[in-house]
């Protein structure tokens, strides 16, 4: 597309509408590397079909499109349930305050990712640890226990000064935080 890409398309949609309230998103596309799925996913996409198109794909993508009023989201999966319940009770069973903390890491997650990319583009290995370092922490505390460990290896990828095959893991980062956010956002909304 001549004036944004799809992955930048479907960003804007998601920052303009409410979950609820969006269109789905499939992306379809000739590119079938390892890692586009992933990007696809980060980047707010519900599924991700690549060319040559098969029907029974299609079909199944198609068949996810319900809307999303009402649907209820069960995969809360890439929350380690303990390490979140401990959360809670570290904030007197606060409701508000943990949604303010959880909306608080759901802003800057994505920030701390997109510096990861920045730094690695600038080959700056000392930023892309540190932002790393701080993906790691901040998502151990809200028990994405997964993304942490990933964010762990970037860090030390950071520390040791070797960026190569970055941008890859950095990809499954991105797909792993849009899970952990669904299911943050599941999770608030049972505590509320």
């Amino acid at each position: 597309m001549p004036e944004m890409d799809g992955l930048e398309a479907t960003r804007q949609i998601c920052a303009r509408w409410a979950r609820a309230d969006r269109p789905r998103v499939i992306a379809m596309t000739a590119n079938a590397l390892q890692g586009d799925r992933e990007m696809c996913l980060a980047a707010g996409m519900d599924d991700y079909i690549a060319k040559p198109i098969r029907v029974n794909e299609l079909v199944d993508a198609l068949g996810k499109c319900n809307t999303r009023k009402g649907e209820p989201v069960t995969d809360t999966s890439a929350i380690d349930q303990a390490t979140f319940d401990n959360l809670f009770g570290s904030v007197g069973g606060d409701a508000t305050f943990l949604g303010e903390l959880i909306d608080t890491y759901l802003n800057d997650a994505p920030e701390l990712i997109a510096t990861l990319r920045r730094a690695l583009a600038a080959g700056n290995a000392d930023e892309f640890r540190r932002a790393a370092h701080s993906l790691k922490s901040n998502s151990a505390n809200f028990g994405a226990l997964k993304l942490s460990a990933m964010a762990r290896d970037l860090e030390l990828m950071g520390k040791a000064g070797t960026l190569d095959g970055a941008a890859e893991r950095i990809a499954r980062v991105e797909a792993e935080y849009a899970r952990a956010q669904v299911a943050l956002e599941q999770l608030r909304g049972r505590k509320a």
